[in-house]
């Protein structure tokens, strides 16, 4: 939590320009791979030399989530564990998965996330990191899919905004659908 406390607002979006009818006009945009590389360094900054355990960004990018004969098909945003290639159950802490809020496919992760913690790799948490959405609006766009049946329940979801970061369980809000249906 500290790591992500420490991310400055300016990774979160950017202003760059865009040629809109004969105007060149400022727009907002986000960039993933800017916060979660900031996200990585902050991480990085607060970890002990020689602890035994590493943090690693996203190695490769390809459409695989995970083979069982070749486990090194995952390839998550951020993964805190012993090494590379090791399963281990005591030296596999977390894999994030980052999103954020103008992603089309924002929920993607999250079928992602239940594929992986469903893959035999053992980690202690899986965390679905949504940076420009409030919790609410999260929430709002899960219900719309109706996730009861899709999701892994215990995926650990932080919503960061400006304003505010909110932790909690991917539970909280597939237990608020249940009770509507």
């Amino acid at each position: 939590m500290k790591a992500l406390s420490n991310v400055k607002d300016i990774y979160m979006e950017y202003e760059t320009y865009q040629v809109i009818g004969d105007e060149l006009q400022i727009i907002t945009k986000r960039a993933e791979k800017v916060f979660a590389y900031e996200l990585y360094h902050q991480f990085r900054k607060l970890m002990p030399e020689d602890c035994g355990y590493y943090i690693n960004g996203e190695i490769w990018k390809d459409k695989k989530i995970i083979d069982k004969e070749n486990v090194s098909s995952c390839y998550p945003d951020l993964v805190l564990h012993g090494s590379l290639g090791c399963v281990d159950v005591d030296t596999q802490y977390f894999l994030c998965e980052i999103k954020m809020s103008t992603n089309q496919n924002l929920l993607d992760d999250l079928d992602k996330l239940t594929k992986l913690s469903e893959s035999g790799l053992h980690f202690k948490s899986y965390i679905f990191l949504c940076v420009g959405k409030s919790k609410q609006e999260l929430s709002d766009e899960i219900m719309k899919k109706n996730p009861t049946e899709l999701y892994n329940g215990e995926i650990v979801c932080i919503c960061k905004t400006k304003e505010c970061t909110d932790i909690f369980e991917l539970n909280e809000i597939l237990n608020k659908q249940k009770q509507v249906i």
